[in-house]
């Protein structure tokens, strides 16, 4: 039984929490998106009897006004809960850096447990005044951090226990992802069923038992450990994927590679004070310090470019559900999740896929990258174009590698760092994605809004040629690395 316990310790870190936080925001989503919009349709039209709003795309001029006002409420709870995380996101991942990450995925998980029961009285009742429920909803979650501080902190949790050597970070990074995609693709395609025969509010009970087993297992399961000790038997090589033919051209110890983590930002944030301009200095002065080769400006150019990525991803995802609704599509909710739960089990084939044939074929990470950009790129356009089902799921198909990019991302970002850099990195990392949100969600659902009498799709293929600059700049990144590592050759190899 002990060997049982130690086997499973050193073999399962984060992976419980994210399937079961991944599978409880799915059905909240799903169910907040989808409620808002029937709620919104009953306020503005209940004395209105020619207005269905079980059958909104009967009335498209009633469907339009709703679909405007949707994407104006979409506006005011993004900035209710983006503001906030820009001033809590740093001070959570310093904290993370000095302290350990448990705290910061416990409290990530609370806000979400704490305001799905607000979420349930809000669409119990069909004429009680949405007023600023949805914005207090948003603003709540934005200073616990929700996701955006919880899954950066698991996965800096697994980058303290793992070794990058040999793709092993990559490796279970995308392991992970898949676990969590999986969690999205059971809620969707058992959430669905939930919605058509038990209701929204039932669909809401279920997400809040997946939060609270998360919690629990955070809880009862992680230790909060300073990432030091935890990474003390660990080295920090130098990555590359070239087959190890001598000794490393770099010392182990050399100080570019090794460094212990930066006092003057990982600051204690209970018993010292602490200012946002420290926190904010010791993320600027990481991102900006001289690394060996170009690493600065890869990791530079990592960071906005996945800035813009996810602003796209998020961006697509939160229009995506009216556009939908909207006819000629009309999806009904149970179908929405449905084609959630379909759209991430591609992604989780494709993960399978491309770690298979990236382990084969010894590629390496900007290789998958680029591949993942192209796959999402595709993925958006044929979304413009799609007026049928069929088209939807076609371009479902298309994006099938998309979910590489994050996973792959994430651990290129962790491996140019030191280790006792990695929270600050990946708060960065949150920072630029979340001031990039910041700046586009209201423009695009502003846009959304303005064009819903020309085509259609028309914002997905705004959306697409957002990313051709991220493609452009990761070309270089795979070129430029790929001629440093032939002149470098700086594996370091097990045993030698």
């Amino acid at each position: 039984m002990v060997g049982v316990a130690t086997w499973l310790s050193s073999h399962i870190l984060v992976e419980p929490i994210l399937f079961l936080f991944t599978a409880a925001l799915s059905l909240y989503h799903t169910v907040l998106t989808t409620g808002l919009y029937r709620k919104i349709c009953i306020l503005e039209f209940f004395n209105n009897t020619g207005v269905n709003c079980d059958r909104l795309s009967d009335t498209s001029w009633a469907e339009n006004q709703v679909q405007s006002t949707t994407a104006q409420w979409h506006i005011y709870t993004s900035l209710a809960h983006l503001l906030p995380l820009l001033v809590v996101g740093p001070i959570y991942g310093s904290f993370s850096d000095s302290k350990g990450r448990k705290i910061p995925i416990l409290v990530g998980l609370s806000g979400p447990i704490l305001l799905i029961p607000a979420v349930m009285v809000s669409l119990s009742y069909d004429r009680l005044p949405l007023m600023w429920i949805p914005i207090s909803i948003a603003l709540t979650t934005g200073l616990t951090g929700s996701f955006g501080v919880a899954f950066p902190a698991c996965y800096s949790y697994m980058s303290d226990s793992l070794s990058d050597e040999q793709h092993v970070l990559t490796t279970r990074f995308t392991i992970a992802h898949m676990i969590s995609q999986s969690g999205a693709i059971i809620a969707g395609l058992t959430g669905s069923l939930v919605i058509a025969h038990a209701g929204f509010i039932y669909t809401l009970l279920l997400a809040e038992s997946l939060l609270f087993v998360s919690f629990l297992f955070t809880l009862v399961w992680l230790s909060q450990t300073p990432p030091g000790k935890t990474r003390k038997n660990l080295q920090q090589p130098l990555i590359t994927n070239e087959s190890c033919d001598g000794p490393s051209l770099l010392d182990p110890s050399d100080p570019i590679r090794i460094e212990v983590a930066d006092d003057e930002v990982l600051i204690s944030l209970v018993t010292q004070p602490t200012t946002l301009t420290s926190l904010l200095g010791g993320i600027v002065k990481t991102l900006t310090r001289p690394r060996e080769g170009h690493f600065r400006a890869y990791l530079i150019t990592s960071i906005v470019s996945f800035s813009l990525m996810t602003t796209v991803s998020l961006g697509f995802g939160s229009i995506l559900s009216l556009y939908q609704l909207r006819a000629p599509l009309s999806w009904t909710p149970s179908a929405i999740a449905v084609y959630g739960g379909v759209v991430n089990l591609i992604n989780l084939v494709g993960m399978a896929l491309g770690i298979l044939i990236m382990r084969w074929g010894n590629f390496h990470e900007t290789t998958a990258i680029l591949v993942a950009m192209g796959s999402s790129l595709s993925r958006t356009v044929i979304t413009g174009l799609s007026n049928t089902s069929w088209l939807m799921y076609i371009a479902a198909v298309g994006g099938v590698a998309g979910g590489m990019a994050m996973p792959t991302a994430q651990s290129l970002i962790g491996q140019l760092v030191d280790r006792g850099e990695i929270g600050k990195v990946y708060a960065a990392f949150q920072i630029a994605s979340d001031v990039s949100i910041l700046l586009s969600t209201t423009t695009i659902n502003l846009l959304y809004s303005a064009t819903l009498h020309l085509h259609r799709g028309f914002l997905f293929f705004v959306l697409a040629a957002c990313l051709i600059g991220p493609i452009v700049a990761f070309l270089w990144v795979h070129f430029d690395y790929r001629h440093y590592r032939k002149q470098r050759r700086t594996v370091v190899c097990i045993g030698d």
